[in-house]
């Protein structure tokens, strides 16, 4: 045997013992260590799916509470910390003491606990009494659209056949029924929201329990547009300008109210507006033209 050739199986052999020697030590000697490491990544990698899964709810979350914060500062209804029946009927009373909404009442709370539903407390109260049908209907509009959270459950309304002080028959009072539902929650802060700037309720072009013709006109109390004072100054397809008799000038869509009746028709091509009014039964058709076509005619 050569000298090179015994040499390189000297140093194979030596390789392959340090080989062996090295296996054996990390196999035996290292087994436990390389273990309990093994444990500890999956410990780690279930660790990060778990932040993973947290951070991905916690961004839904964040969102749903970006949106739900959004509503509740737009909308118009707040809640109260806490509703009660002398709450509620100064609150039922103030409207039923205006002009426009003017109600004669009978007031009970309907249960003697609030009901508690998850977060919500909620009373019940019943209303009877009676008014004219016009009133009662500002009345209610007026509960459903101002700011405090309250829910008109059932109401029931029927014509009253009586005579007045006068002794003459009014056609147009009736007896109502209502049955209201106030709101609160138990978390503070809520009812300090301000409220939005309450509007009129729309007038009525008819009344079921008024004569259908009628002797004299209503006054105009919410000063509505006169279409027979306006004077039309410039339309486009969506709206309509005018100035009143007054010098006031004015912006009406289709469907707007107007003293007795409503705008109903806008016709740029030929510079027209038409509105439909109620006089006293009558209804009654009234053309508006543009103010430079009637200069040029």
């Amino acid at each position: 045997m050569s000298y090179s050739l015994r040499n390189t199986l000297l140093l194979l052999g030596m390789l392959i013992i340090v080989a062996a020697c090295g296996t054996y030590k990390i196999y035996y000697g290292y087994r436990d260590a390389i273990s309990a490491l093994e444990q500890q990544l999956q410990v780690k990698n279930s660790e990060l799916e778990t932040l993973r899964a947290n951070n991905e709810n916690y961004n839904k979350v964040e969102a749903r509470l970006v949106t739900a914060q959004s509503i509740w500062q737009t909308m118009h209804k707040r809640v109260y910390n806490e509703e009660n029946s002398i709450l509620s009927f100064a609150y039922f009373n103030t409207f039923a003491s205006q002009f426009d909404s003017r109600i004669s009442f009978k007031y009970r709370k309907n249960q003697i606990e609030p009901v508690k539903n998850n977060i919500t407390i909620t009373n019940t109260y019943t209303l009877t009494g009676d008014a004219s049908f016009l009133n009662l209907y500002r009345f209610v509009w007026k509960l459903e659209h101002y700011s405090p959270l309250y829910k008109l459950d059932e109401l029931e309304v029927e014509q009253l056949n009586e005579n007045n002080e006068e002794g003459v028959f009014e056609s147009n009072k009736v007896r109502f029924i209502m049955t209201v539902r106030g709101f609160s929650v138990e978390q503070t802060g809520l009812d300090e929201q301000k409220p939005v700037s309450e509007k009129m309720p729309k007038s009525v072009l008819s009344n079921p329990f008024q004569a259908l013709i009628q002797k004299e006109l209503p006054p105009n109390r919410n000063n509505l547009l006169d279409a027979d004072k306006a004077t039309l100054l410039g339309l486009i397809q969506s709206a309509a300008y005018f100035r009143d008799n007054t010098g006031r000038t004015r912006t009406l869509r289709i469907g707007d109210d107007v003293y007795l009746g409503k705008l109903t028709s806008i016709d740029p091509d030929n510079g027209t507006v038409e509105f439909t009014l109620n006089e006293g039964g009558f209804l009654r058709k009234v053309t508006l033209h543009l103010e430079y076509k009637n200069k040029i005619k």
